[in-house]
């Protein structure tokens, strides 16, 4: 029987076919003097990273690499070109170059998000629309905002805590905890809107409906980062698979923006606001300054941003002060000697916590929750005497700089002590560095502040299953498969 093809798919067939001869007969393009694994040809260094990436540690093969090459190495995988840096003074000059630089943000991870959202601050290139994004919405940070943190995380964790000593409650799933209360906040305090996640903790649907899809698209976004986009749908990684978790998100997203949209003019025109209210403010024509994409977005991405990190570091100090309970101890007396055992801490006394001060900063340099900050050469450069062409993509390796001996005594020991000596600068970079920065770092640290503080006041903290310590990396790091806590009433 003879076959015959559709005109249709010859045109379709043959690029491909093109496409695959062309990679599979191109040789990586090694970078002399720069070291790092043998690189095969089309894969490149695929072979070595996917034992670790199927593991979901792919920050732990950049942080081999440094291990085996120094500060330096480079990949090569389906024709990209990867420089990975892990010097704490060249890493700070690199994110401290602005859009005129040689090395900037550039667009690998926005394109991951295909068909997630474009028009997300902490994924678009260092160009003029993420200048235009970034200056309407810092005000949404300001003080205000940031004093209203304070005191939006004690109503949470004061509903909380009485569901917690009303039921009893003594074993506890902490990552799905946090996030419902950093959900809350950010709620709250970002949008003037109320998710009563908190409220809907005996409802694991409810919460699954919200948080499952995050992750969900946060996995597939993460992988997609890895492979050309045309071998998308062979993984599983295409626009068909986003569709039926992006939906429940558009919904979350258009209910904040209508309630929003329905408040008063005088509200909107105002220009102290919230995240929301400087999206949807207008100009002095009356017209909205960011379409209703851009808008649903923002909000899209600061839902991302704006729990998942500040809950995957919480639920990390918690597993450190259960297998470090001399540090729990020296932490509650602490919060005694300021609070006693039921004072509640306001934004001005968040200072005074010193100890507390060192136990964040430490469980951030030991478990680094954004391991890897991507970067890309828009020109031919020289970096550390090295000489980057244009297009090559630059990997900082936040993790292997806060692991690095040559930085850290002991790094891989958890120790709040150690703050007490000055750093390297550029050896401490949980929220990255310059001028695209982590926006909401302030608020994330009153979050995480006042939430230990309440919870150390309250209770001693036990690891119920020690095979839950295993952090999951997609996009971001955290114990994403849930850390089951056991509460024990001081």
């Amino acid at each position: 029987m003879a076959i015959t093809w559709s005109s249709s798919y010859a045109l379709p067939l043959a690029i491909a076919g093109a496409i695959a001869a062309y990679m599979v007969l191109r040789r990586p393009r090694h970078l002399p003097d720069i070291p790092g694994d043998y690189q095969w040809p089309l894969v490149g260094n695929l072979p070595y990273l996917l034992p670790f990436s199927r593991k979901s540690k792919s920050h732990l093969y950049m942080r081999r690499c440094m291990q085996l090459y120094g500060k330096v190495d480079q990949g090569y995988i389906f024709g990209n070109v990867f420089v990975n840096f892990s010097d704490a003074n060249v890493v700070r000059e690199l994110l401290r170059q602005d859009e005129n630089g040689a090395i900037v943000r550039g667009d690998i991870v926005q394109k991951a998000f295909r068909g997630v959202g474009n028009w997300i601050l902490f994924l678009m290139p260092m160009d003029r629309h993420w200048k235009r994004h970034r200056k309407m919405i810092q005000p949404g940070f300001g003080p205000a905002q940031l004093r209203r943190t304070a005191v939006s995380t004690n109503e949470f964790l004061d509903t909380l805590l009485e569901h917690w000593i009303s039921t009893d409650a003594s074993v506890v799933d902490f990552h799905t905890i946090a996030s419902a209360v950093i959900m809350d906040i950010l709620g709250d305090v970002g949008f003037s809107y109320r998710f009563n996640m908190v409220k809907h903790l005996d409802d694991p649907e409810k919460l699954n409906e919200i948080f499952q899809p995050f992750d969900r698209l946060f996995r597939i976004s993460f992988e997609r980062s890895r492979y050309p986009a045309f071998l998308w749908e062979w993984f599983n990684l295409g626009d068909d698979q986003i569709k039926p978790h992006i939906g429940a998100l558009h919904t979350l997203v258009l209910a904040v923006l209508n309630e929003r949209r329905a408040a008063e003019a005088s509200v909107l025109k105002a220009e102290a606001r919230d995240i929301v209210g400087r999206l949807i403010c207008v100009d002095d024509e009356g017209s909205e300054q960011f379409t209703d994409e851009e808008i649903c977005d923002e909000l899209l991405g600061f839902f991302f941003a704006g729990h998942e990190t500040t809950a995957n570091t919480l639920t990390f100090v918690v597993a450190e002060l259960a297998q470090n309970p001399a540090v729990a101890e020296r932490l509650y007396n602490e919060i005694h000697s300021i609070l006693g055992s039921d004072g509640i801490p306001s934004h001005d006394q968040l200072s005074d916590f010193k100890y507390l001060d060192k136990v964040l900063k430490e469980t951030q340099r030991l478990h680094s929750v954004v391991p890897i900050i991507l970067r890309f050469a828009v020109r031919d450069t020289t970096v550390a005497g090295y000489k980057i062409p244009k297009g090559a993509h630059i990997g900082i390796s936040i993790d292997h700089i806060h692991h690095n001996p040559e930085y850290w005594k002991d790094p891989d020991v958890f120790n709040p002590d150690r703050w007490d000596e000055p750093i390297v600068p550029g050896s401490f970079i949980p929220f990255g560095d310059g001028p695209m920065n982590c926006i909401g770092q302030k608020m994330a640290v009153i979050e995480s502040k006042v939430f230990m503080i309440r919870l150390v006041q309250k209770f001693r903290l036990h690891i119920v299953n020690p095979d839950q310590l295993d952090p999951i990396y997609s996009i971001t790091l955290g114990y994403k498969n849930g850390l089951d806590i056991r509460l024990e009433r001081r």
